[in-house]
């Protein structure tokens, strides 16, 4: 493993994302699935606020573009 990955999985484990598993020379690494599941939900909660937020700037963005300040 690359040190830039053992610093990132290093990260991963602090966060309870993975759990590492040393086998001789070799450093194994799991996912924990309910930690994965619960980021991956909140994950896509952001993703949909920012859809919105998007969608509403661009409704703005359009709306402006018809109807232009004087």
């Amino acid at each position: 493993m690359s040190f830039a990955a053992c610093k990132a999985c290093g990260g991963l484990e602090r966060a309870a994302l993975v759990t590492k598993e040393r086998r001789g020379r070799e450093q194994i690494v799991h996912g924990h699935e309910p930690t994965l599941q619960k980021a991956l939900r909140l994950l896509g909660a952001y993703e949909q606020m920012w859809v919105q937020r998007a969608n509403q700037m661009a409704s703005v963005l359009a709306e402006t573009k018809s109807h232009p300040c004087r």
